[in-house]
């Protein structure tokens, strides 16, 4: 039994560190993306004036 919780404990460590990770740079590469349009947003609006 204490093998199985202690697997249980690996996976589940495992599971969460890759989510982690993964939402981490999704939502860098989001935020870098947003800041981009915010840019080229007003660049427009400064060009169309």
């Amino acid at each position: 039994m204490t093998m199985f919780y202690g697997v249980a404990y690996c996976v589940l460590g495992t599971a969460m560190i890759t989510v982690f990770v993964l939402f981490f740079r999704e939502g860098w590469l989001l935020g870098k993306d947003i800041k981009l349009l915010y840019k080229e947003e007003k660049e427009g609006r400064r060009c169309q004036n």
